[in-house]
């Protein structure tokens, strides 16, 4: 993990507590969140797999959930240059194929914000001046989704 992961963390799992101020029954949530963005310790994959499946529920909206955490993985990924991470054969393009599928959402708005991203699922691997551009693309999809 280098400077630019942790002070991301750390402001994500701010706003993370932020979405969770006003949720009923989130508080020991909220204190996990707290202590992982102070100490960086992050658990096993499982725990934080646990824990994105207790804020999908807390949070509700599980599909726009899901194409945030997509994204802010994504857009870290391409800010550190890990072109392997948008593989045509991964597991993180198969995961964004799932989250643009997405039939629970209005479309025009779902189209709206996830219209960039479609780019991703075809054509070759990109080389390290495209992860720049997906790194600036995804910045682009949380403005429009207004993150």
């Amino acid at each position: 993990m280098n400077a630019h992961d942790t002070a991301s963390v750390s402001r994500a799992t701010l706003q993370l507590q932020q979405l969770l101020h006003d949720v009923q029954g989130s508080a020991p949530l909220s204190s996990r969140l707290e202590a992982m963005g102070r100490q960086f310790d992050f658990g096993t994959a499982s725990e934080r797999r646990v824990l994105w499946s207790q804020l999908r529920t807390m949070l509700g909206a599980g599909e726009w959930f899901d194409l945030g955490s997509w994204s802010g993985a994504a857009q870290l990924a391409a800010l550190n240059g890990q072109q392997a991470y948008f593989a045509s054969d991964g597991q993180a393009l198969h995961a964004l194929t799932s989250v643009l599928a997405s039939p629970a959402v209005p479309a025009d708005a779902w189209d709206a914000v996830t219209r960039p991203l479609h780019s991703l699922q075809h054509g070759t691997e990109p080389d390290a001046s495209q992860v720049r551009d997906i790194a600036t693309m995804l910045a682009g999809v949380f403005a429009s989704a207004g993150g």
